[in-house]
């Protein structure tokens, strides 16, 4: 992640016309990819050329122009709402990727669902066996 930033960063410091960018933020996490591309890329590279080359496709609604390649073809050209309005492999790919990531979304949600209602059985059964042992252990004590 480091090397990422740095390598962006001595890009974004020579103060080109063109930058060609090679997925750049796949090597840091998604809080910082959304910090580095909204602050380096679209705000300072505002009135440059710039090629971004990324497989992230939240920032894809920011692009001017959007390529997409398949096996190393061009295969659709437009932008954002052009390749969605159309009935392109671009829209059946977001819808893929839309309906996955809600599959792990709802995986996720039972699987913090089961962590905490087994916590709280746990819980439960600790404060029964603290129960049981304070009442064992009533009466005075022999000298």
């Amino acid at each position: 992640g480091q090397k990422a930033r740095v390598n962006l960063a001595r890009a974004l410091y020579r103060n080109a016309d063109v930058y060609l960018l090679d997925d750049p933020l796949s090597a840091v996490d998604v809080k910082v990819s959304k910090h580095l591309f909204y602050r380096s890329i679209k705000d300072y590279l505002c009135d440059k050329i710039c090629i971004l080359v990324t497989h992230q496709i939240q920032f894809l609604q920011d692009a001017t122009k959007i390529i997409v390649l398949d096996k190393g073809e061009m295969i659709q050209m437009g932008t954002y709402n052009e390749l969605i309005s159309s009935s392109s492999s671009f829209a059946h790919l977001l819808e893929d990727i839309n309906q996955q990531e809600q599959q792990q979304s709802a995986a996720n949600i039972q699987q913090q669902q089961s962590i905490i209602s087994s916590t709280y059985s746990e819980k439960e059964d600790e404060d029964e066996v603290m129960s049981n042992i304070d009442t064992k252990q009533q009466g005075a004590i022999k000298w």
